[in-house]
Formats: C-alpha cells, sequence, structure tokens
C-alpha cells in the first residue's frame, strides 16, 4: 500500500473538492489504522537529491544543528506534526509565523541526521528515486504494504524539481520539498487523505507546495486522533540545555523519579535510526544530568520518561549542537620574558570543517624582533614548568604539532612585537598535520613559543588558548 501525494492545476483541484467532500462529515481527516511506538520515532535522510536547488540553502540555523538543503527542509517538514513548538521557538520557516510544530498531539519525532543510504521498506528513511509517475510528486510506503507501525519509507520523484526553501515564493516549476515532506510524513505518522482541500493531508497540491508546510485545523484534529490530545500534566516537557564540562543538564518538567533516558541524535551518517541514549537517570522531576555519551551529534535531544511507555512518554525536542564553535577561551599563565613582556594570546573568526581559512591566532606584546611560533595539540590542557627558574608554563598536552617560524617584529629590547596564524589556512594546507581530517566537535588548544636568549632554556611561551571545530 502507498499514500501518495499528487499535483493538480486549481481548477481540477476545485472541482475534486465538490466531488469528494461531503458537508455531513463530521470528521475530515482519515486514520490508516496504526500508530507508531516510541521504538520507531526516528526520521533520517539520504541526501541524494539531484536538482540544485534542492540544496542551495546552505545558511546555518542554530535551532537546527548541522543541517543544511534538502536535509533541514525534511526535518522542519517531519518537525511540524511535533507536540510543542519545536526548540520552544518554531523558528526556521518565514512562512510559518507561529513556528514550526505545536501540533497539540503527543506525537514527537526522534530526529537522527543523514542515512547511509535508501534503506529498506521499514527503515524511517527519505531519499529520492529516480523516474516518474504522472501527476505524483512523492509516495509512502510500508512492510508489507500496511499498517506501517513497525516502520516506512518516503520517496521523492527525481522527475520533479525541488526546492529546500525556506522563502515563501519558489520559482516556476518548483516544488517545495519542505511542504512534501509534511504530507508525507503526516501518511507516516498513521493519517489518510483529508477531505479538506486546505489540510496538509489533502491528496493534491495546488501551486508549489508552500501552504502544506503548515498543517491545519483538520490536520491536528487528525494527529491529536491518532496520538492523543497534549498532556501537559503527564508528559514530559523539557526547557532548557545546558553543556558545560562535557555533562549534559536539561530543565523542565514531568520527569519519573528514577529510569529517565536522555535521547541525542547520532554523529554523521548512519547506518540505523536507533538514538543515542543515556539511561537509567533519576530526578527530582524538574532536573536531569548525564555526561555526554560518546557518538553524539548535532541534532535534537529529548527525554523518554522512566516507566512511561506510548506517545505520552517522549518529551519535545531541544536543538543540541555538541560541536557548535564554542567561545574561543584562553587558560594558563604566560610567562615574562627577560624585557618583562608578557604575551597576549586572541583570535579571530572561526575555525569551521568547511573552510580553508578564516581562523586566525594571534600574538601581542611579544619581544620584538625574535624569532616566534605557534604550536598546538588535541589532548587536552597541561600546566607544567617550562624550565627551572622559568615563569612560563607549557599549557598543551603532547603530542605537539609546531606551525612554521616566523619573525615577531618590532624593537629588540621591547615588547611591541606581533604573530599572527591563520591556523584554518595552514592545517588545510599541510594535510599530513596533527588534526587532519578536521573534524566537528574536536577541541584543540595552542601557544605561543619565541627566543628569549637571557631566559631560563634561551625561550618563553605565551598562555594557552581554546577553540573547538565547528561544522
Amino acid at each position: 500500500m502507498r499514500h501518495a501525494l499528487r499535483w493538480a492545476p486549481a481548477g481540477v483541484a476545485l472541482v475534486l473538492v465538490a466531488v469528494v467532500f461531503a458537508p455531513t462529515d463530521l470528521r475530515a481527516f482519515a486514520v490508516l489504522g496504526f500508530s507508531l511506538p516510541q521504538s520507531v520515532r526516528d526520521v533520517r535522510v539520504f541526501n541524494n537529491f539531484t536538482s540544485a536547488s534542492a540544496n542551495d540553502n546552505q545558511v546555518a540555523d542554530p535551532s537546527w544543528p548541522g543541517a543544511r538543503g534538502a536535509v533541514l527542509a525534511i526535518w522542519k517538514g517531519c518537525a511540524e506534526w511535533c507536540s510543542e513548538l519545536h526548540d520552544g521557538t518554531g523558528a526556521g520557516d518565514p512562512h510559518q509565523p507561529g513556528g514550526v510544530g505545536a501540533s497539540g498531539s503527543n506525537f514527537e519525532i526522534a530526529w537522527q541526521g543523514l542515512a547511509t543510504s535508501v534503506g529498506g521498506l521499514g527503515d524511517r528513511v527519505h531519499s529520492e528515486i529516480s523516474g516518474s509517475n504522472p501527476g505524483v510528486y512523492a509516495f509512502t510506503e510500508g512492510p508489507l504494504g500496511g499498517p506501517w507501525n513497525n516502520g516506512w519509507r518516503i520517496r521523492y520523484y527525481q522527475a520533479w524539481t525541488w526546492n529546500d526553501g525556506p522563502d515563501a515564493t519558489l520559482p516556476a516549476n518548483h516544488v517545495d520539498l519542505q511542504g512534501v515532506a509534511c504530507h508525507e510524513h503526516g501518511h507516516a505518522l498513521g493519517l489518510g487523505h483529508s477531505n479538506v482541500s486546505t489540510a496538509t493531508m489533502w491528496a493534491f497540491v495546488i501551486g508549489n507546495g508552500v501552504d502544506e508546510r503548515s498543517i491545519e485545523a483538520d490536520d491536528r484534529a487528525g494527529v491529536q486522533q491518532v496520538y492523543g490530545v497534549f498532556d501537559p500534566l503527564l508528559k514530559p516537557h523539557l526547557d532548557t540545555l545546558t553543556l558545560s564540562g562535557g555533562v549534559v543538564t536539561l530543565t523542565g518538567s514531568n520527569f519519573a523519579a528514577s529510569a529517565n533516558e536522555i535521547w541525542f541524535t547520532q554523529a554523521g551518517p548512519a547506518a540505523t535510526g536507533t538514538p543515542v541514549k543515556f539511561t537509567g537517570l533519576a530526578s527530582n522531576g524538574s532536573v536531569l544530568t548525564a555526561p555526554l555519551p560518546s557518538g553524539v551529534g548535532p541534532g535534537d535531544v529529548l527525554v523518554k520518561k522512566g516507566g512511561l511507555t506510548g506517545p505520552k512518554g517522549l518529551s519535545n525536542a531541544l536543538a543540541f549542537d555538541p560541536w557548535s564553535c564554542a567561545a574561543v577561551s584562553t587558560y594558563c599563565t604566560a610567562g615574562q620574558s627577560s624585557n618583562g613582556c608578557i604575551p597576549v594570546l586572541s583570535a579571530q573568526g572561526s575555525p569551521n570543517v568547511a573552510a580553508s581559512s578564516g581562523f586566525t591566532l594571534q600574538a601581542t606584546n611579544v619581544e620584538g624582533n625574535r624569532s616566534a611560533l605557534f604550536f598546538y595539540g588535541n589532548s587536552g590542557r597541561a600546566a607544567s614548568p617550562w624550565a627551572p627558574g622559568s615563569t612560563s608554563s607549557l599549557c598543551v598536552q603532547a603530542p605537539f604539532q609546531r606551525t612554521l617560524a616566523q619573525s615577531t617584529g618590532g624593537n629588540a629590547a621591547s615588547c611591541d612585537g606581533a604573530c599572527s596564524l591563520d591556523w584554518r589556512a595552514w592545517l588545510a594546507a599541510n594535510p599530513t598535520a596533527l588534526g587532519n581530517p578536521l573534524t566537528a566537535g574536536t577541541v584543540f588548544q595552542a601557544q605561543l613559543w619565541y627566543r628569549d636568549p637571557a631566559a631560563p632554556k634561551s625561550t618563553n611561551l605565551s598562555g594557552g588558548i581554546e577553540f573547538t571545530a565547528c561544522p
């Protein structure tokens, strides 16, 4: 069994409304006879879309971390069905002033990012399929033809020119990927086609599909029928999320006293949609803390309430990016040179994985007219004496990577020397250097070494600076 979203010109669609819609029908939406259990709420995308316009939105959105292009559009389309506004505000779609999400049901998705293939019929993956079917944009299918309570797969025909938005106005003959994804995911969660022409779950699209991004009253009534009306007294709710010192802290309400779980999005393309989970957590009802598990990438965080199965057991989603460009920080004590100079380290730009330049380390107030170089590592901070009698400390844990030597400039016996290094450009030009290939989330520590003949060991060091590679 398949459910497909079809295209129709406005005139034809209006005729179909008159024929199909029955004024006496008290329930316009249709249900397919199943609901998705907690174990199959995951959503992934295999990004094989061939239209250039399907992946031309490359603007990062902090409410949807790690996703761009077709992946971002599909994520937003699926999240529209969730119980509350995504990430608390629903930001990310200028076409929806009210924001993405807030279906008023108990339904949630568990966003799991990229898939490694189109997957099987029950693998919960969105992808493009070659060829066409006259008048059909996309279709949803499931194992054994349905019901699909153990999984689904959504395919988008390659023959159409897909557009990832998020603009509300698209070029002629483009089809809005987010709107079509929203409709198809309605089938995946258990809804059939509606008799209401303004509903996202109506079988036809008039225009380019942008209006299908936003579910309407009939759609909300349908998902509430399948998963129940939102229960604020029982369903867990997330308010805030912080990551500090490798520990995740969530605040909210309705957490169980024990056996709670935190669900994270996996890092990188994944062969399965199973969330990364930290389990067995106790709570006072409003706070959960856990060390950040390995294998977590940018995406969403949800809480599974201890002891509560079914749709009311999953919380709303908050955006989470453990690989974000954390603020650059300085640490460790800089040594004082023989002429009283205390170097000051700083940085400009962001150490982006996708960039080949644009993150510059800088040192000022350095001894003038000296040889110097930056060195760095990614094994953590250190604070060990540089040499007996030296005021400098080694602030970077071995192993180290040295960069090219340079002159501090300025005048000897003064503190007017300075150094700078576009670290991102240097790393791109040295593919065998420590840290390559650069991976988002890797934390680096760096320091300046410089000649100081009158000092112990004839050298001195700045303090340390720490930065994180980001997507």
